[in-house]
């Protein structure tokens, strides 16, 4: 994973905070353990809240469950591999569509609009 080196432990914890805000209601595929990344690919803290999706609305299949169920671990751990392996935020974008496609109940139209392929 690539980290921004001039990046202010103020910076990480707002990107922390705001990521996790609200978390027992708002999911979002932006993994704080990730969130030097973003800030490295110049996603901002307000688009990372703007890009979030009830938990109740998150559903997996392959397996089958719901977040903080059968099938969170792996979900989670998937995003987390394809975090780390995106070269830029494009290729991130690319590869969680795809993931969407076959992880998630609803498929790419589960993803938050912004987060969709055009």
């Amino acid at each position: 994973m690539t980290i921004h080196k001039n990046e202010s432990k103020q910076d990480q914890r707002i990107l922390n905070v705001t990521a996790v805000q609200d978390s027992t209601e708002l999911h979002g595929l932006f993994l704080v353990s990730r969130a030097p990344q973003f800030k490295f690919w110049d996603i901002s803290a307000e688009k990372i809240k703007d890009l979030r999706t009830a938990i109740s609305d998150v559903k997996f299949v392959n397996p089958k469950g719901i977040h903080g169920g059968l099938g969170s671990t792996k979900a989670h751990n998937e995003l987390l591999a394809i975090i780390d392996t995106s070269n830029d935020y494009n290729t991130f974008i690319r590869r969680l569509n795809n993931w969407a496609y076959y992880r998630l109940e609803g498929g790419i139209s589960s993803l938050p609009e912004g987060l969709r392929l055009k």
